[in-house]
């Protein structure tokens, strides 16, 4: 159940236009990626948790209040700024905006996702989600070049979980209007290539179900 701090700051900012625009279910959705995280890195106090795409903040309720560290990154300007705000007396969490061109969340950035750099050194974060990312960036070399700055960001045997969305005929890469499509074997060969093995992968990959893979960052 969702704090009672928590709640009443959730109703005073007031709950995003989403799918899922119950507070109680953005909670418990965001805890239940957190668990998700943990099977593969347990997260202990000092802990640092990356959310790249984090979109309004969801995932970063798991963490309000917490010991663990939370940094989420997004290119909308609109869901950065309603994050900062959700997340705003949580100290332990942070937002920042990245000006990177995608073409249905921040058209007019001239950046290259293909440049994806966050300034921060090596290994910094324990483990790292990209929640909802991957499915609405159709270039691959663009997904690639993301995956390998967060395998330089994610220590040896931290946790990533990502989704996905797989077309049935199972295409390398296509486009739906905003959505991305990936063949299962490059979402595992993209990971690998990252440095990251896969520990597990559930869901149909559709838009109601996406793809969802944990997976391990390996020592090497």
């Amino acid at each position: 159940m969702i704090p009672a701090k928590l709640r009443k700051h959730i109703a005073k900012v007031g709950v995003p236009k989403t799918k899922m625009g119950d507070p109680e279910l953005l909670y418990s959705s965001a805890c239940a990626d957190r668990q998700e995280l943990e099977r593969v890195a347990p997260l202990a106090d000092g802990s640092v948790v990356l959310d790249v795409g984090c979109g309004y903040g969801r995932l970063g309720l798991a963490f309000a209040g917490t010991r663990i560290n939370y940094v989420g990154l997004d290119v909308n300007l609109k869901r950065f700024f309603y994050a900062v705000k959700l997340l705003e007396p949580y100290p332990n969490c942070s937002c920042m905006h990245m000006d990177i061109r995608n073409d249905h969340y921040n058209a007019g950035s001239l950046q290259d996702p293909g440049q994806f750099h966050v300034g921060v050194p090596d290994g910094l974060f324990h483990a790292a989600c990209a929640i909802s990312l991957f499915t609405h960036m159709p270039e691959r070399r663009h997904v690639e070049a993301y995956l390998t700055e967060i395998g330089r960001l994610v220590r040896a045997n931290g946790a990533l979980l990502t989704t996905w969305l797989l077309d049935p005929p199972l295409k390398v890469a296509d486009s739906n209007g905003s959505l991305a499509i990936y063949h299962v074997g490059d979402v595992t060969e993209m990971l690998h290539k990252a440095g990251f093995e896969v520990v597990s992968a559930i869901g149909e990959g559709k838009v109601g179900n996406h793809y969802r893979v944990l997976s391990r960052r390996t020592n090497a």
